[in-house]
């Protein structure tokens, strides 16, 4: 093989990923590798991650937040209007596998808006919004908050077949902490 050929492949192989609109998976994300003790055993309470690796506990001090709507490139979620403490929106833009999450939208306080930034979902591919069948009524996806440790969890089940995964995103105090990405068979 001449080398541009190897350099070229190289590249390719390289960027397969964002190419091909697949999920990246970073052992540093996992729920299993994550340090901060209160907020793994929290979302351990709601993700199949967390579930897989308890015996299932139920979610304990968390408040879950009340779901509106969803289609097929938005998701929203609503305390309601007088008691608008968290609304959460998520948006995507192209098609099939190509899709992909163009932002998330946080406001707290109905005063406080805050947008994740795009390293929090731009390599996150394929969001299922509404669960499989069309219903638009319907969602795997949550949110919750934490009055303990002052955190908001915004949890999705997105992907299919071997490309499956969920991934919870954690806002502490207003500001946007990490993410926990994990594959789900």
């Amino acid at each position: 093989m001449k080398p541009k050929h190897a350099l070229a492949l190289l590249f390719a192989l390289s960027f397969s990923a964002a190419l091909f609109g697949q999920t990246t998976f970073r052992e540093e994300e996992k729920l299993a590798n994550l340090k901060d003790g209160v907020t793994k055993k929290e979302i351990s309470s709601f993700a199949i991650a967390g579930r897989q690796s308890t015996s299932g506990s139920k979610p304990q001090g968390l408040k879950k937040v009340r779901f509106v709507k969803c289609g097929d490139s938005l998701l929203v979620f609503d305390n309601g209007f007088f008691s608008a403490d968290i609304y959460v929106i998520i948006a995507s833009t192209g098609v099939k596998a190509n899709k992909r999450i163009s932002e998330i939208r946080f406001v707290r306080d109905t005063k406080r808006i805050y947008l994740l930034p795009e390293s929090a979902f731009r390599d996150l591919y394929s969001p299922n919004f509404c669960t499989p069948g069309g219903k638009k009524n319907k969602t795997d996806c949550k949110v919750f908050w934490s009055k303990k440790s002052r955190q908001y969890y915004i949890y999705m089940l997105n992907g299919s077949g071997e490309n499956r995964y969920e991934v919870t995103w954690v806002i502490q105090s207003g500001v946007y902490y990490t993410r926990v990405v994990d594959r789900v068979q």
